[in-house]
Order: structure tokens, then sequence, then C-alpha cells
């Protein structure tokens, strides 16, 4: 109770008291020796609380939820306090009323995507106009529409660039995916998988695997075409002759 009067003042709500008291029970600390610890911990963090409202222009008093949300974000998730004041600082000057709340969003969202460092954050801030033009691209590449593309530069476009692809080769398997009958960006994702296993990330490298891949095709229709059957080739016609050439050794003309 003294702790947080001498925080919010005589005139302080029970409410406010009971629910410090339950915060600090659920995370075992119901001794006075385990609440003098605690609070001397809050007291040496305080005044990085107070780095990061100043940052952030935050003119409310700093609560036991703010301690909690900069626990989270340094003890949890590994943010250094420069990085989120630089975060913050950054994010308060393009948005007005920029709150703890909504940092605390946005830093849950740098960790999940594994961008701990400010030049990564920045760089993912300043990117994202650019990330969004891409994942529109892609989706009119597959022949999809999504209102938002937040969720999907986020699990998708980000991921796959930090993989090591170009925009453009991302553009470029989004065609081959259409091509191939793979209109959502989940099927798309494992053919991206597949390219990133086999090493091609650029323009060049995807050209010169499907080229491969077609001029097999061309083989596997004329066989298919020998069989009197009239289809496309699939992946299970590719799988066939994969082992019957490379795995059984079978010359083309036995196969024919």
């Amino acid at each position: 109770v003294k702790y947080c009067v001498t925080r919010k003042g005589p005139d302080i709500n029970s409410n406010y008291i009971l629910t410090v008291a339950r915060v600090w029970a659920e995370e075992g600390i119901k001794t006075a020796d385990k609440i003098e610890q605690k609070i001397e911990n809050m007291m040496l963090t305080s005044s990085d609380v107070s780095q990061v409202a100043k940052a952030l222009k935050f003119r409310g008093n700093l609560s036991i939820e703010h301690q909690q949300m900069y626990d989270k974000w340094t003890k949890s998730y590994g943010f250094s306090l420069q990085n989120i004041v630089l975060l913050a600082k950054k994010v308060s000057t393009q948005t007005k009323n920029f709150s703890f709340e909504m940092l605390d969003k946005k830093l849950t969202k740098f960790y999940e995507l594994k961008l701990l460092s400010f030049a990564e954050m920045q760089q993912y801030e300043d990117n994202k106009v650019a990330l969004s033009t891409l994942a529109r691209e892609v989706n009119k590449a597959l022949g999809v529409y999504y209102e938002s593309v937040e969720n999907e530069v986020d699990t998708y476009i980000v991921p796959w660039i930090n993989r090591g692809f170009e925009q453009d080769s991302i553009v470029q398997s989004a065609n081959f995916c259409f091509k191939n009958s793979i209109r959502t960006l989940e099927g798309m994702d494992n053919i991206v998988q597949k390219f990133a296993k086999l090493g091609l990330m650029s323009v060049a490298s995807i050209d010169g695997y499907l080229g491969e891949v077609s001029e097999t095709d061309e083989k596997i229709k004329k066989i298919l075409q020998k069989m009197g059957v009239d289809r496309r080739v699939n992946n299970y016609d590719r799988s066939f002759y994969r082992t019957w050439t490379y795995s059984f050794k079978f010359p083309a003309e036995v196969i024919d």
C-alpha cells in the first residue's frame, strides 16, 4: 500500500492497490522481503521507463503496467533501452499521441519477426510502403486480392526477403505459381522454400532452373503423347521421370 501511495498519491483508488497486489501475487511475490526486493528492482529501472516516456512524449503518470511492459521488452524480448528509446522517438515524430500500448504492439511484432536491433526495425519501417507494394504485386500475379496486406508482409514477404530473395525473384515465383495452378500464398510459400533449398534466390538462377524444368517437361510431354495420354505434365510425372533417369539411369531410348 505504501508503495502504491508513493507512486500515485494519497487519493489513490483501492482498486489500483488490489490490482498491483494481484499482479505481484501471480509473480510469486507474497512476502515482505520479496516485495521489498521487487520495489528496489523497479526503482532501478524506473528511470529507464521515464526515458521511454520522454521519447514517446508521454505526459501521463507512469504506472505498474508501464513498468511491466518495459520488463517484458527488456527481459523477455531482449531489446536494449537504447533501441527502445530510438524507436519511441521515431514513431512519436510520425504519429501523434503514440502510446505505450501502441509501442508494445510494435515491439511485439518486431520480436516475432526477429528484428531486434534499431537498424533492422528502422529498415522495416522505412521499407513498409515498398513491402506493401511488393505484396500487392504478388497478389496480382497469383490472382488473389486482400484489402489489407499488413499480415501478408509480416508472414511471407519479410521472411522471404530475409532468406535472401530479390524482390523481382519473388514476383517471378508468383508468376510461376500462377502458371502451375498454385493460387494461394501458402502454396507459393512452399515453392519459395523449395527454391531456397536449391539456392535459387535471384531472377537469373530461377530462370535457369525453370528453363531446365521446361526442357524436362517437353521430354515428358513426348512420352505422354507416345502413351496416348493427352494432358498437362504434373509433379507425379516429373517424379517418375527423375527416378527413371537419375536413379535407374535408363537412357532416353529405353524409356521411349
